[in-house]
């Protein structure tokens, strides 16, 4: 275990309704690396089977439960709070359903000894070894972010609830000029919405979300380009492309009820221009 940076780093872990299986897997890959952890729930309805899973684990790992689900910003927060309290260099931030493969901290250590004004490292999507690069498409989970660079961005926007808060605290630190790296030897395992026997262009499954978060992602997408275009305009226009245009199109196409699903994306599209942000109800 690569001692210095589980020394210096807090590990927090999003939880809402998780598959508790999933979680507990999630929990000892992440024990095994860093004994630095908090479990912030967004109020799950299996709250108990949480608490009961951390303990069977660890008594160390605390449990903060929020009072109803105040979205994966707020519940970052908390970790953040507590990072900055407690004085750790680094916060790593998880899903409930990604598990950290053996070799995560060594990977994660060899770039913090090889670069300096690092803002966030993140891991490999693509699957293939990489290397070490620049890259502003860093998701939350697996993500290791300075302390410092979050604290002078304010830390995450709570107004964003979920989707794109990644996005959002990516683009803020690389307006600081803080590296923004991906550690192309490390691969996680992780779910993203939920596999169907549609197909896209490319020939991978369909992966559904619910019309809520949906929404989500719409409306966020729509307030990541009118805050990062000036910015970054090449960027953000990739996201309008992969995000609305065909992410929408499959949402509408593959829906079952297409009149339903065409009124959510134009709400979604509405809200985003009108910056109606935060929690929806």
């Amino acid at each position: 275990m690569a001692d210095s940076l589980s020394k210096n780093t807090l590990a927090v872990v999003i939880t809402y309704n998780p598959d508790i299986v999933l979680l507990e897997k999630n929990l000892r890959a992440l024990f095994r690396q860093f004994k630095n952890i908090i479990i912030v729930d967004n109020h799950s309805q299996n709250s108990n089977d949480i608490v009961a899973t951390s303990k069977n684990i660890s008594n160390t790992i605390i449990l903060k439960t929020l009072s109803r689900n105040l979205g994966i910003a707020t519940a970052q927060n908390v970790g953040f709070e507590m990072a900055k309290e407690e004085r750790y260099k680094w916060l790593l931030t998880m899903d409930q359903d990604s598990v950290i493969p053996e070799n995560f901290t060594s990977e994660y250590e060899k770039i913090i000894s090889d670069y300096d004004r690092i803002g966030i490292i993140g891991w490999s999507q693509s699957g293939k070894r990489t290397g070490v690069r620049k890259s502003l498409d860093i998701i939350s989970s697996g993500s290791l972010i300075s302390v410092n660079g979050l604290r002078q961005i304010g830390g995450f926007d709570d107004d964003l609830f979920i989707y794109h808060v990644d996005t959002d605290v990516n683009l803020k630190l690389s307006k600081l000029k803080l590296l923004t790296l991906i550690a192309g030897n490390v691969f996680l395992e992780h779910t993203d919405g939920v596999k169907t026997e549609h197909k896209t262009i490319t020939g991978r499954s369909y992966l559904t979300k619910s019309p809520t978060s949906q929404f989500y992602l719409i409306r966020n997408t729509i307030i990541i380009l009118k805050r990062y275009f000036f910015y970054r305009p090449i960027f953000v226009m990739r996201m309008l492309q992969g995000i609305i245009i065909i992410g929408g199109w499959y949402y509408l196409r593959y829906s079952e009820n297409k009149r339903q699903a065409a009124l959510l994306l134009a709400k979604a599209i509405l809200a985003g221009m009108r910056n109606k942000v935060g929690r929806i109800e």
